[in-house]
């Protein structure tokens, strides 16, 4: 039998053109791009997801707190003396004393109710290592946690950052006290007429106040209002610093994982979080405002 050979057109129509191998990647360009933007929501949702579940776990650890000390509230931010005097005691992972800065801050108070598992306070576990061998590890730890405390208004602030840092110093409160009432600040989980409103940890970031460098997380956030308004009047876009935000960081498509003092986490953006209602236990309207002291 005679074979034939395969003519020139033959072998031309087998292989691919250069016009047709140009639309074939033009199409899978096409299908990355459009699933790019897929991935990436599911992936911060799954972020999402994540830090709510953490939110919860770190609301059971704050209220358990209060169920150990007859239904008041963890200080939000101890002042040196109730420190050094051994009214507010704070216990590393090794169960040795922690003292200075570091103590007066939430997150090393708190970790005892989340069996010292560091890693529950912050996103990425890598920070954790790379912490770890910091020469100021007990600071770093207490400054970048990655929810932040509405510290003032619940438990009381000394902090002298905070812009009602007037708590636990008998001249600053004995000022506020004549200015605002008893009750500027929760004290007991009583104070609270809404619990389920009441905003105790949200998703945060700032800077350190040593180094000046972006943080991935931080220790206090702040209501949109104090004696004047605090945050700016319109909402942040994704590369608005949150010091402008109260340190409250809009990160999940423009929402903040917000925790209530009911223990329920939700996604809130900017409108919501702007409602003092949630951020005072004094407050009877969205935009009030404390009187000068």
């Amino acid at each position: 039998m005679q074979r034939t050979c395969p003519t020139r057109s033959q072998s031309r129509r087998s292989a691919f053109t250069l016009v047709e191998l140009l639309v074939v990647i033009a199409i899978i360009a096409l299908l990355i791009a459009l699933l790019l933007p897929a991935l990436s929501s599911a992936r911060g949702a799954a972020t999402q997801a994540n830090e709510l579940s953490a939110a919860r776990q770190q609301a059971i650890a704050y209220l358990s707190y209060a169920s150990d000390h007859r239904e008041f509230l963890m200080p939000g931010y101890a002042s040196s003396q109730m420190v050094t005097s051994g009214e507010v005691v704070a216990l590393d992972d090794k169960g040795e004393r922690i003292t200075g800065l570091p103590a007066q801050r939430y997150p090393w108070r708190l970790l005892g109710y989340l069996d010292y598992n560091i890693r529950a306070l912050y996103r990425d576990p890598r920070r954790i290592i790379d912490l770890s061998g910091a020469a100021q590890y007990d600071y770093a730890i207490s400054v970048a946690p990655r929810l932040g405390l509405n510290q003032a208004s619940l438990g009381g602030s000394a902090d002298s950052g905070d812009p009602l840092g007037y708590a636990f110093n008998p001249a600053s409160e004995s000022l506020a006290r004549s200015a605002w009432g008893g009750n500027w600040y929760a004290r007991r989980l009583g104070d609270v007429q809404f619990n389920d409103k009441m905003i105790v940890f949200a998703t945060a970031s700032g800077a350190s106040p040593i180094s000046g460098l972006d943080l991935d997380g931080f220790y206090r956030i702040s209501a949109p209002n104090n004696i004047q308004r605090a945050w700016r009047s319109d909402p942040p876009s994704h590369d608005t610093p949150a010091t402008e935000t109260g340190n409250v960081s809009f990160r999940y498509n423009q929402r903040a994982v917000a925790v209530m003092l009911d223990s329920h986490a939700e996604p809130l953006n900017f409108d919501q979080m702007n409602d003092m209602r949630r951020w005072s236990p004094q407050a009877l309207e969205a935009d009030w405002m404390l009187p000068s002291p």
